[in-house]
């Protein structure tokens, strides 16, 4: 097993693993003001089930499965703002974590070489009842070239 990333001490920022809607357009949902504070970071994965819930997906953890995404890492200084376009985005409110259709929370994240780091995630805990699995774990490509 690969050991856990860690940023350098230097690097002053919080990581955010995206799998649906925000990847690749992170900088679209936020003020220009902020796009300074956020850096792609490229491909990562994480364990669960991805589901098409419609309009957008939802991950459940599963450690069985793969989901596709992207993560970034955003200026540590910025991040409490950050989170508040994106919470809003999202409909989560951390003053009442289990009001809305997702949570966010830190979990592990894995890069491509094996590596896992600890990041953001909205993890979906909606009723599943009428979401479709995507079995490739990948959002995009269900998205837009749909088998």
């Amino acid at each position: 097993m690969k050991h856990r990333w860690h940023p350098p001490v230097w690097m002053s920022v919080t990581l955010l693993f995206v799998y649906g809607t925000l990847r690749g357009q992170l900088p679209r949902f936020l003020p220009p003001t902020l796009h300074d504070a956020i850096r792609s970071l490229g491909r990562a994965y994480y364990r669960g089930r991805l589901y098409d819930l419609g309009a957008y997906p939802g991950v459940v953890p599963d450690p069985d499965r793969i989901v596709h995404g992207e993560l970034y890492a955003l200026h540590r200084a910025q991040a409490a703002h950050i989170f508040t376009y994106l919470d809003a985005y999202e409909g989560y409110d951390p003053e009442q974590p289990e009001a809305g259709e997702y949570r966010r929370v830190q979990d592990t994240v894995f890069l491509p070489d094996g590596h896992s780091v600890l990041a953001w995630i909205y993890l979906y805990h909606g009723d599943l009842s009428r979401a479709r699995l995507i079995p490739s774990g990948d959002y995009l490509r269900h998205r837009f070239l749909p088998s």
